[in-house]
């Protein structure tokens, strides 16, 4: 502002030995303070707006002097161009009248600039396949058989975790049965023991206990029909002792 108007503005801070702008000094200053204001508006709008060119042509010039024409040529090169000047034959021109100008290409060679992805995917996968087989020997295969170790750690914590289960169940249904099935042995003194006594070095009861009793011999194979498992009388197993008719 000051370099347009030849003052500052109130609310800038002013350069050493300038004014700031008032309407006695400056009776115009308002209308330069506008138009300043304005054409950086517009700048502002034109770099907002404008974007860089896409193309860009820039020509070197190069100049390069020499004397023209020669000696040899020069009262022919004068005598043409005032020919075909004004078709006049008497009018004469010197070295300092006349110039040639020639203005052509240095050279035919371009160069473009371009701007590409420094790293783009197909790069990005391919350098972190080449960093993890140089560092660690890895490829896809080494992939792959992580994956099936991870797959057969699944596959047989799962088949233990089931093995454990149905033992653990066999357990406690065995648990209901503290003892041994009982032997055949076992169902026949049964059949005698009615007061349910402990089991003693003499299985067979008491001398007296059972006057009438006599001792039955112990079977060495299964009975051959179910129904002598079943509990009967006393008076029943003697009689079938004695053979006498039910």
């Amino acid at each position: 502002m000051i370099r347009n108007c030849s003052c500052g503005h109130y609310l800038y801070p002013l350069p050493h030995g300038e004014k700031y702008c008032n309407s006695h000094d400056f009776p115009d200053w308002v209308y330069c303070y506008s138009e300043l204001r304005r054409s950086l508006g517009q700048r502002e709008t034109c770099i907002r707006m404008c974007k860089e060119s896409c193309n860009d042509t820039q020509y070197k010039m190069t100049i390069s002097m020499a004397d023209w024409p020669s000696e040899a040529s020069e009262d022919w090169i004068f005598h043409v161009l005032s020919q075909e000047r004004d078709q006049s034959t008497n009018i004469t021109l010197s070295r300092k009248g006349i110039v040639k100008l020639n203005i052509y290409f240095q050279e035919f060679n371009y160069r473009t600039i371009e701007e590409s992805a420094a790293n783009n995917i197909v790069w990005l996968l391919s350098n972190l396949g080449g960093q993890f087989g140089f560092w660690m020997g890895g490829s896809v295969l080494c992939l792959i058989e992580f994956a099936e170790i991870a797959i057969d750690f699944l596959w047989i914590t799962v088949i233990r975790l089931v093995a454990f289960f149905k033992g653990l169940r066999q357990r406690r249904a065995q648990a209901r049965y503290a003892g041994p099935p009982p032997t055949v042995a076992e169902l026949v003194e049964a059949h005698t023991n009615f007061a349910f006594q402990p089991d003693t070095a003499n299985h067979g009861p008491k001398p007296g206990a059972y006057p009438d009793e006599q001792t039955l011999p112990i079977p060495g194979t299964p009975p051959p029909n179910y129904d002598s498992l079943r509990l009967q009388p006393l008076d029943v197993i003697e009689s079938d002792s004695e053979g006498d008719p039910i």
